[in-house]
């Protein structure tokens, strides 16, 4: 690298950074070019400081994350790489918002304005970020797995976009009416304030961020890659119409089209198009909060491609406090075994006293019958009736949890064993009128 030549004094120097830090916001691509002259050049030599960062940290309170923050800015978005001014592009965002936009494509970042707020440029963040959760090798099973579409990378976006925008095709049928939409009226439609980031996401492509500006040409943006494609607003209509259809006056409700191309019922929970407003109510109309000009992905995270043949193999978890039919031995088969019983020749539970050994370990009642507990009398009784009682309400809990989780099979099952229970109880025990027990 060049030697860097510095002519002025360490007193010089603070002089300047200190009136820099106390400057406008853009003062940050300086600070970060005279941090970055603190560490290429010897101008610390005479303070008596080792490096930057202890320099930073002792005369200004900055740490370490903050230094390599402005510097980084400065790499960034100042003019060739090195130099106290900031490209003419990036004038205006702000320190917050370009703190934000060091971690987005250089893509993106050449396609957004100053008028994008933090919490915009923050939303345009988290898509990127959650896109990053999902690896390459997912993103090529998906493609594999997904049906073959074809058409344009645009053809594509605008479908997944009307899917997931259903109120802005219910707009753009009725601004059709068996013709072109008037440009004007499709640009209010796809950008209401002039600008406005759509995130969607292809099945084995990964989100594309399309950026529309209606002062200048749109982009498309591969998240994942920072590829990008320009797009015009006559390819973008263009691609709208080819897909609906809407030149060609079908006579359909907007609903029921939507429907018929998407294959699906339209979503009852869709928000309500726009309507028109008449030029003397317009006056009249209560102020309306302001519109975020990026929309997120309408889809939660990607689902990670499974192999077919390894999900048939796997077995079927047991939820906890599901019945299985291996606890009820009496209703099954006897041609059906459960792993565990030595010979499984014999018909289950013969050798089991009516009980799957393997069973008997996880088995949410235990209920054993035997002659000793049907004719014991005294202590062990006692002990017997106890725990059929405490069986009983085990299983009025196990009912209720599953009658609360809709689990209907569950309650049904348990409901049938909490009969057989109660049935024994009451007549191996002493009668409830003459113990007052409920």
């Amino acid at each position: 690298m060049d030697v860097i030549t510095y002519q002025k004094s360490y007193r010089e120097y603070k002089a300047e950074l200190d009136s820099e830090l106390q400057k406008t916001a853009e003062g940050f691509v300086r600070i970060g070019y005279l941090l970055k002259v603190a560490r290429d050049t010897n101008v610390l030599a005479e303070s008596g400081y080792k490096t930057v960062a202890e320099f930073a940290q002792a005369e200004y309170s900055l740490d370490k994350t903050q230094v390599s923050r402005f510097i980084s800015i400065n790499d960034k978005f100042s003019e060739d790489g090195y130099s106290d001014r900031l490209r003419t592009s990036y004038q205006g965002f702000g320190y917050a918002k370009l703190t934000l936009m060091l971690q987005l494509p250089d893509a993106v970042n050449e396609a957004l304005t100053p008028s994008y707020s933090k919490a915009e440029i923050q939303s345009i963040k988290e898509e990127v970020d959650e896109e990053k959760k999902v690896s390459d090798i997912e993103v090529c099973l998906e493609a594999s797995q997904a049906p073959e579409e074809g058409g344009t990378l645009i053809e594509r976006i605008v479908k997944q976009l009307l899917h997931d925008e259903p109120s802005m095709f219910i707009e753009l049928h009725r601004e059709a009416l068996g013709c072109s939409v008037n440009m004007q009226h499709f640009q209010r439609i796809m950008a209401p304030a002039g600008e406005k980031t759509y995130s969607v996401r292809l099945a084995g492509v990964g989100r594309i961020l399309l950026i529309l500006n209606d002062g200048s040409d749109n982009r498309a943006v591969n998240s994942r890659t920072g590829e990008f494609e320009e797009v015009t607003w006559q390819q973008l209509r263009d691609a709208v119409e080819k897909l609906t259809g809407f030149k060609e006056c079908t006579g359909k409700a907007a609903e029921d089209r939507w429907s018929e191309l998407f294959g699906e019922p339209y979503p009852l929970n869709a928000p309500e198009a726009k309507s028109e407003v008449a030029p003397e109510q317009q006056t009249k109309q209560p102020a309306v909060r302001k519109e975020s000009k990026v929309q997120k992905a309408r889809t939660g995270s990607p689902k990670k491609p499974v192999n077919p043949k390894t999900e048939e193999e796997k077995p079927v978890e047991q939820i906890p406090g599901q019945a299985d039919i291996s606890d009820f031995p009496e209703y099954m088969p006897e041609t059906v075994h459960k792993d565990g019983c030595e010979n499984t020749e014999k018909p289950i539970n013969t050798q089991c006293g009516g009980h799957n050994p393997v069973d008997e370990e996880n088995a949410p009642v235990e209920v054993v019958n035997t002659p000793e507990t049907e004719n014991g009398t005294g202590a062990e009784s006692k002990e017997h009736k106890t725990a059929d009682k405490t069986a009983i309400l085990n299983l009025l809990d196990e009912i209720k949890a599953a009658v609360t989780a809709d689990h209907w099979g569950t309650a049904m099952v348990k409901e049938h064993s909490l009969r057989e229970l109660i049935d024994r109880a009451a007549h191996g025990g002493t009668d409830e009128v003459e113990t007052g027990e409920v």
